[in-house]
C-alpha cells in the first residue's frame, strides 16, 4: 500500500540493499556538520555513479507517478542528512534546520548527478567539486543566517 506501482516496489527494495550494503557513511562524534556533508558527496560519487542507471529509473517512476500525500521516496537520504547536521540541530530554528535538510536534499542525490551530466556535461570528479562545494555554501549560509559562524 506504501508503494504506488510494483515497479517503485522492487527498485525501493533495490536500494535498500544497496544502500545497507555499500552506502554507509559513519560520522565521527567530533566531525562537524561541513565535514560530514562532505563525507556524503564522497560516498554518493564513490559509489553511487555505478548505480546511476538504476538512480535515473527511481526518478523516471516518481515523476511518472501522480503525487500523493506525503514523499513518495527519499526517506534514507533525508535520515542520511539529518545525521549529518545534527551537530547544528540546537544552534538553528525548526525552520532553519527544515530548510538545511530541504535544500541538502537538492544537491545530494540522483537528481543532482543527473542535472550535472546531462545538462551540464560534467566529468563525475568535476560534478562531486560542484555538489561538495554548493552542499559547504549551504551549510555556511544557515550558520551565517543564525549567527553561528
Amino acid at each position: 500500500m506504501h508503494f504506488p506501482t510494483l515497479d517503485q516496489l522492487i527498485l525501493d527494495a533495490s536500494m535498500g540493499a544497496l544502500a545497507g550494503r555499500e552506502i554507509r557513511a559513519e560520522f565521527a562524534p567530533e566531525s562537524d556538520a561541513t565535514e560530514r556533508v562532505e563525507m556524503i558527496v564522497d560516498t554518493l560519487w564513490g559509489h553511487g555513479r555505478d548505480w546511476l542507471p538504476l538512480g535515473r529509473r527511481m526518478v523516471a517512476l516518481t515523476a511518472a507517478t501522480p503525487s500523493r500525500a506525503g514523499p513518495t521516496r527519499g526517506h534514507r537520504r533525508v535520515d542520511w542528512i539529518e545525521r549529518a547536521v545534527e551537530p547544528l540541530r540546537e544552534r538553528l530554528t525548526d525552520e532553519q534546520y527544515d530548510r538545511l535538510v530541504s535544500s541538502l536534499s537538492i544537491v545530494l542525490g540522483w537528481e543532482a548527478m543527473i542535472v550535472l551530466e546531462d545538462i551540464r556535461g560534467h566529468a563525475p570528479e568535476r560534478e562531486r567539486e560542484i555538489a561538495a562545494w554548493t552542499a559547504r555554501s549551504l551549510v555556511r549560509a544557515i550558520l551565517d543566517e543564525a549567527g553561528a559562524l
